[in-house]
């Protein structure tokens, strides 16, 4: 039987051990700094709103629990269909564009929210938002892998989650405040429009702040490996094979691909 030091990769186990200067110094080095920035303002952003869509559904969409059970359900099942596609792509096209595809197809989905109440409807939002968070959330997690050093993985890694946690605390607290204090009604042009419900602008409000957490970070990511040039269109093709869907996100992503520069090799 192999003891624990055959098994155990080498390097440092404890959580700190290098001080907050030192800690510093490595957090630069590694690369993970924008990373953590970018994420944790994600985080943030999406956690304004996040909390609340099980209480528009069963408190102003006057959903039943089995209602909520399969709009809930969606999202998840897309998820785990499309996770293993994800991953393929992760490791031929790499991390960074993933991040910047599925970045801009995310703030859409809180805002969908806000143009129709009907069930279908929003199992399709439902739908499109796990599609794009498998692939967000797979390629975050091994960006973090590819910019942290083996020896000081678990140091970064903790400081990462902390501060991505403490962005997630944040936005939810962002996102209480809002829903108490926004009106039902919005006047525009002289005209007067009346929500359903207060946490229409909340679900605005977060998807803004997603959008602009991508486009101010998203150029600073780099992709730390070699990997295969793919424009975004092409890579939402891969991921669906379906037409019709890929049709409606091409025209989201698409139009980014001329302006992000060339792909990272």
């Amino acid at each position: 039987m192999a003891s624990r030091a055959d098994v155990d990769p080498p390097g440092q186990v404890a959580a700190i051990d290098t001080g907050f200067r030192g800690l510093r110094k490595v957090y630069r080095e590694s690369g993970l700094l924008p990373f953590t920035a970018f994420f944790a303002c994600m985080q943030l952003s999406v956690a304004i709103a996040s909390p609340y869509f099980a209480l528009y559904m069963l408190r102003d969409l006057e959903f039943s629990y089995l209602a909520f059970m399969f709009n809930t359900a969606a999202s998840v099942c897309i998820q785990f269909l499309t996770l293993n596609r994800w991953g393929r792509l992760s490791d031929l096209f790499g991390n960074r564009l993933i991040l910047a595809t599925t970045g801009f197809i995310i703030p859409l989905m809180p805002v969908l929210w806000v143009f129709s109440t009907h069930y279908v409807y929003l199992l399709i939002v439902q739908a499109i938002s796990g599609l794009a968070w498998a692939g967000f959330t797979l390629s975050a997690g091994n960006m973090v892998y590819d910019l942290t050093p083996r020896d000081r993985r678990v140091t970064l890694m903790a400081v990462h989650g902390v501060i991505a946690a403490s962005g997630t605390f944040i936005g939810a607290l962002i996102g209480a405040w809002l829903g108490t204090h926004l009106p039902n009604e919005v006047s525009f042009s002289g005209e007067v429009f009346t929500w359903l419900t207060p946490l229409y602008g909340v679900f605005i409000i977060s998807g803004v702040a997603r959008l602009i957490t991508v486009c101010g970070f998203i150029r600073r990511l780099q992709e730390v490996r070699r990997v295969r040039p793919m424009s975004r269109s092409g890579l939402i093709f891969r991921v669906t094979r379906v037409a019709p869907l890929s049709g409606l996100i091409f025209e989201v992503v698409g139009q980014g691909d001329r302006n992000d520069g060339p792909p990272q090799k």
